[in-house]
């Protein structure tokens, strides 16, 4: 069964954020006021960085690296736009 069907027949619960790794459903809590904050002085920071290059900063993506994995970062750097498909990331950047 793929993570879809999984997490579909996972109850909802608005406190916790859900991944697959290795194909498991894992719950984390939400973060805290200081970790958004956090995350927020982290974009500013990348924002600024990656003005006029190729590179794109996303914020909460839906990464999907297979079909047993499927992450939410809070912010993931994307430098290879054939990996952004709809409204997902898929796969791995190479270097």
């Amino acid at each position: 069964m793929d993570y879809a069907a999984k997490l579909s027949k996972t109850p909802i619960n608005d406190k916790r954020r859900q991944e697959v790794l290795g194909g498991k459903i894992v719950s984390m809590a939400r973060p805290n006021i200081d970790h958004i904050r956090a995350g927020r002085n982290l974009i500013k920071i990348f924002a600024l960085y990656l003005d006029n290059k190729k590179c794109e900063l996303l914020y909460d993506p839906d990464v999907r690296f297979c079909d047993k994995d499927k992450t939410i970062p809070d912010i993931a750097i994307v430098c290879n736009p054939n990996i952004i498909k709809g409204d997902r990331v898929y796969g791995v950047q190479e270097y």
